[in-house]
């Protein structure tokens, strides 16, 4: 049996480093969710569409999607301490790989290309959570600014 992951609409502006921001979003459109980030939409793959006490709702799978500019959209189960699985839409932007020497520069550290052996890149992204019935309960950035 395929595990499916309830999503209801939504709309959620998550801040990141530096003022930076992103909006993503999440709706029904002709028996599909649709999702909306950095100017560019993806319709899921989506099994049902219902509607209940709560509104409208639909379930879908675990899914990856690669949009332009390098962008991935991840839909995936996320299981939450009481045990009700609940899902999360992460949305990974491109490797930034001089984020890491921008960092430390920020921070009054010069790097020296020539005496450095490792800069590792940073990722950056951010990831929205829903709870077992498809609710937003949660957001958080991860890495650099919010600019793809």
């Amino acid at each position: 049996m395929k595990e499916t992951i309830r999503l209801r609409p939504f709309s959620k502006e998550i801040e990141g480093a530096s003022g930076s921001h992103a909006t993503i979003t999440g709706s029904i459109i002709a028996e599909q969710f649709v999702v909306g980030a950095f100017g560019q939409v993806v319709q899921l793959r989506t099994d049902v569409i219902g509607s209940d006490s709560a509104g409208a709702f639909a379930t879908v799978v675990h899914q990856e999607h690669e949009l332009a500019g390098r962008i991935r959209l991840l839909v995936a189960r996320e299981y939450e301490e009481e045990d009700l699985r609940g899902g999360q839409l992460s949305v990974d932007l491109p490797i930034d790989p001089d984020g890491f020497r921008r960092v430390l520069e920020t921070a009054g550290v010069l790097v020296d290309p020539d005496r450095v052996n490792v800069v590792t890149p940073i990722a950056r992204g951010f990831i929205v959570y829903f709870d077992a019935e498809g609710r937003v309960n949660g957001s958080g950035w991860v890495g650099g600014p919010a600019v793809p």
